[in-house]
């Protein structure tokens, strides 16, 4: 009597479990990410198989157990459909949510192993991530593998390779086109290929009868005799190619750390020189500005990078060699940090242009500006972007001169809000070049 009481306990508390996890779940406010879904999965069958062994024991039959079975069954159909066209935390924006005719044509691909050889190839030594990589290929190939465990314990007709390959193949297509039609994701004849294939060689697996014995050992309680040396050979077979699988993604977390060390890291600027000429030393020099020390030290001023890397910084500047991406913004920011002085001057004229920053819905956003150059023969006219700033609401810019040849134009400046495209500021200016290609400039109203 205790065995049944404590089995029905036990899948009482299997369903509280799962109904807190189901309202918690649907709750709008509340993303619940895979690994806490996982653990409240495995929780609540850990306890429903409990519960089916104390009632098997209880009635001396299997069907607490076949029950189980369908318990697990429906529990996985669940999970697989909702991470497949629901979970908002894998990227599903709702079903029916953003389909179109654009989306449809983006959203196909028919060329077999391109998106494996994408991720396995092309992105695996850049900046993509192990997980993105890792649950793209091995998610998919893993996707569909507790169906060659549930199918042929559950439908009889489904331990036959061909009938198994069908269901597979007919249950991957149709989701497949729902994620398409569904506006939730693509179709990939890739992910097809990932599912079947991953769920047709677990169906071998478990079809090795040391496997098939184990398995209906555990899940029906039969006493199935079990060869230990061939059950150890098959666990360090399959240890062999998870301690494979796992060096390759150690190796490819190494290559990503690496990779991202080019634009994350850390810099120290040394000035290691005593005394130096007096006279300024150019270090730099760039489209719009010319940079220099104070004195004669160009070679003296060191960037350490990651405590282990030592470069001139004129050196990083102008014919870098590193690994490291470096710009010049970073070594201003750096010279400033650590008190190096140096100077920066203009190469050509300039007007600094300045508008009202546009706001929609409390949000500011950069306005569209365009330069109208009626001879640009004569001069060309070009904004420093990198170098714009917002402050008090306004948008400000440096709009430079470079003079090519001898002549007067006119520049006109307009700046766009660049939702609902309204002028949101206009300048006009007359530009002349003299024979020495000095610059001068007035403001027409």
């Amino acid at each position: 009597m205790k065995k049944k009481i404590f089995g029905y306990l036990l899948y009482g508390l299997a369903l509280f479990l799962t109904l807190f996890y189901i309202i918690n779940a649907i709750r709008p406010n509340i993303i619940i990410d895979f690994k806490t879904t996982m653990v409240f999965i495995v929780i609540s069958c850990l306890l429903i198989y409990f519960g089916g062994v104390l009632l098997f024991k209880y009635y001396k039959n299997d069907k607490p157990l076949k029950t189980n079975l369908w318990i697990f069954f429906v529990l996985y159909l669940l999970l697989f459909i909702n991470l497949t066209l629901f979970d908002s935390s894998w990227g599903r924006q709702g079903f029916f949510g953003s389909f179109n005719l654009e989306y449809l044509k983006e959203s196909i691909n028919l060329i077999p192993f391109r998106t494996i050889y994408e991720f396995l190839i092309e992105n695996f030594n850049n900046l993509t991530t192990s997980s993105t990589i890792f649950y793209n290929i091995l998610g998919n190939f893993a996707a569909l593998m507790p169906m060659a465990f549930f199918l042929p314990l559950l439908f009889k007709k489904e331990n036959k390779f061909k009938t198994f390959f069908l269901t597979i193949l007919l249950i991957t297509l149709g989701i497949e086109l729902l994620q398409l039609f569904g506006g939730v994701g693509r179709f990939d004849i890739d992910d097809i290929i990932l599912n079947v294939s991953g769920s047709l060689i677990m169906f071998k697996i478990l079809k090795i009868k040391t496997i098939d014995d184990l398995v209906k050992n555990i899940f029906l309680l039969e006493k199935n005799k079990i060869d230990k040396k061939k059950l150890i050979k098959l666990i360090c077979l399959f240890g062999l190619i998870f301690i494979a699988i796992l060096g390759v993604i150690l190796f490819h977390n190494y290559l990503y750390k690496e990779n991202l060390s080019v634009f994350q890291y850390q810099m120290k600027i040394v000035d290691e020189s005593t005394s130096c000429l007096e006279g300024l030393d150019k270090f730099y020099e760039n489209e719009f500005y010319t940079y220099y020390f104070p004195c004669q030290k160009s070679d003296k001023v060191y960037a350490i990078i990651n405590n282990r890397d030592k470069y001139l910084v004129k050196d990083l500047l102008n014919h870098n060699t590193s690994k490291y991406e470096v710009d010049i913004k970073t070594i201003q920011n750096n010279l400033d940090f650590y008190k190096v002085e140096y100077s920066k001057e203009f190469k050509y004229s300039h007007i600094t242009f300045s508008t009202a920053l546009p706001t929609i819905d409390n949000t500011t956003s950069s306005p569209r500006i365009e330069i109208n150059n009626s001879n640009d023969t004569i001069l060309e006219a070009k904004l420093d972007y990198d170098n714009a700033i917002m402050e008090t609401g306004n948008y400000i810019i440096s709009l430079h001169f470079i003079p090519k040849k001898t002549g007067t134009t006119t520049i006109e400046v307009e700046a766009f809000d660049s939702q609902n495209q309204e002028l949101l500021n206009q300048r006009k200016y007359k530009v002349i070049v003299s024979e020495d290609l000095k610059v001068q400039y007035e403001k027409e109203n």
